[in-house]
């Protein structure tokens, strides 16, 4: 059970941590360092109700060009890619995880004496 305890807090500490640092340190200042005031308050989903502030960012176009594409591009590729490689980790680690749950399972049901 231990063992299980252990596997199961690191898939999960794992995940959480990853998604945290990945969202403040990657991925949030990579748009926001590209991304003028208008298009930062689209980001922000209360705004969304907001039927006002809707119609004017409707209206807002933001393109990127030259080295300032190419900055964002490197920097948001870089991110998604460690995002996924990440996220490959952390199913490795739930998978081991449910192999444990496993294992587990078949201890506790023969302790019991009711064999699968």
């Amino acid at each position: 059970m231990m063992d299980y305890d252990r596997i199961t807090n690191f898939a999960q500490f794992r995940n959480e941590d990853f998604e945290r640092k990945y969202y403040t340190e990657l991925f949030i200042p990579a748009l926001y360092k590209a991304y003028d005031l208008t298009c930062q308050l689209n980001l922000d989903t209360s705004n969304h109700a907001d039927a006002i502030k809707m119609e004017k960012l409707a209206l807002h176009h933001d393109v990127l060009s030259g080295n300032e594409a190419a900055v964002f591009r490197h920097d948001m590729g870089g991110a998604l890619t460690l995002r996924i490689e990440r996220l490959r980790r952390s199913l490795d680690a739930y998978r081991d995880a449910r192999v444990a749950c496993v294992e587990m399972d078949s201890l506790i049901e023969k302790q019991l004496g009711r064999n699968k």
